[in-house]
């Protein structure tokens, strides 16, 4: 009877202990993009479709490279995080400043804790606008004679295409086209990554105004600045 007593203690045990273990939850995140810039803002939808939230359940934004499934480990690592309190909802979170891949992580504390769902985002480089206006181009005789020389002084960026140039072109064509440049032009030299220097022309046979115009690529090349001198 003793015996038959004891099991019955273990086994209400066991019940009870099953009974206690919380059921893990599930549910789903999304964002609006996967893309964004530092500072940029990510609005996160999420939806606990099955269990309960439980007290204190969290988003957090975590290295994606962290090892996933522990709520430990995602409130050690995580940038930013917010608390929830519906089983539904949108949350408005700021990307992270430092590029990179991350993840938004749904996690709900409850017994061990669980992460319930997971969403990817990156970080992209910021592009920063090269300011054209710092380069230059002088001409140290802006009137010369038809097939003389004629040197131009130019300020460049190293970094640009090794075949970035600068062209003698009729003044009346079009500003801005580099292609339309590059037809219109009546003599042609490269930089050949140089940040400055000096390049000696020939002026055109033809009297007129003219342009020298500087260009940071020969493909898909923007046309930087300009100068004008006069043929006669």
């Amino acid at each position: 009877m003793k015996r038959v007593l004891n099991v019955l203690v273990v086994l209400l045990l066991v019940v009870a202990a099953w009974s206690c273990t919380p059921t893990a939850p599930e549910g789903t995140m999304t964002v609006d993009t996967t893309e964004y810039f530092a500072g940029d803002e990510i609005k996160v939808q999420y939806e606990i479709t099955k269990g309960d939230l439980g007290e204190n359940a969290w988003i957090g934004i975590v290295p994606a490279e962290a090892a996933k499934g522990s709520v430990t480990t995602n409130d050690s690592l995580k940038i930013d995080s917010q608390t929830i309190k519906e089983l539904k909802g949108e949350l408005v979170f700021v990307a992270p400043e430092t590029p990179g891949t991350y993840e938004f992580r749904l996690n709900v504390p409850t017994g061990d804790g669980f992460e319930v769902a997971t969403v990817s985002f990156t970080v992209l480089e910021a592009v920063v606008e090269e300011d054209f206006s710092v380069y230059t181009l002088t001409v140290a005789t802006p009137e010369v004679k038809v097939k003389t020389d004629i040197t131009v002084t130019f300020t460049a960026n190293a970094a640009w295409d090794a075949k970035a140039w600068i062209g003698i072109v009729p003044s009346e064509t079009p500003h801005g086209d580099m292609a339309a440049n590059k037809a219109a032009n009546v003599g042609i030299q490269y930089l050949e990554n140089k940040a400055d220097g000096t390049l000696t022309f020939k002026a055109p046979e033809k009297k007129g105004s003219y342009d020298f115009r500087l260009h940071n690529s020969e493909t898909e090349g923007i046309e930087v600045t300009s100068v004008t001198f006069t043929v006669k």
